[in-house]
Parts: C-alpha cells; sequence; structure tokens
C-alpha cells in the first residue's frame, strides 16, 4: 500500500449505513473519497494482522505494539493516528 498523503480520522457516524452495507456487501471502495479509501486499507491491514495475532497454543507472533509500530514506521503515522486505526478496526 503507497499512501499518497497521512490520513485523518474518519467520523464513522456521518457515513451513511447504506454505504457503509454496500461496503461490507461488495468490498468496493470506489464510493469512498480517496482519504476514506487509505483508512480503510489500513484498518484492512490491521485486521489481517490481528488475524495473525495468536497461534494455536496460545502462542502470540502479532502483538498490538507491533502492529502500531509497524504503522508508524512504514506508513508514517503518528503515534495517535496509528492508535486510533488500530482501535478502528
Amino acid at each position: 500500500m503507497n499512501l499518497t498523503r497521512k490520513p485523518s480520522r474518519i467520523d464513522f457516524e456521518r457515513i451513511d449505513l447504506n454505504q457503509i452495507n454496500r461496503i461490507l456487501a461488495t468490498g468496493d471502495l470506489d464510493a469512498l473519497t480517496p482519504p476514506e479509501r487509505e483508512y480503510f486499507s489500513l484498518m484492512e491491514l490491521v485486521r489481517g494482522l490481528r488475524a495473525r495475532m495468536i497461534l494455536p497454543g496460545g502462542r502470540r507472533i502479532v502483538t498490538k505494539a507491533g502492529i502500531i509500530k509497524l504503522l508508524k514506521s512504514s506508513y508514517d503515522l503518528s503515534d495517535w493516528m496509528a492508535r486510533r486505526i488500530y482501535d478502528d478496526a
């Protein structure tokens, strides 16, 4: 993923519920603005990493701190923004 600009936090209360349902049903983000698409893409990255957090037997391979560190270092996000994306995901 190549960010063209740093994302800003999305006010999910302002997004139309039908639009969110369409995104969930189709996976198509074209109806969103570019900043919203970037934010959703980062949340999807976090979701994928979190899905790999715990192996059978309870062994953790990816931690919350590791994901936040990745967002900060690889995507040049502030600590606050990286934590917001993690929490929203």
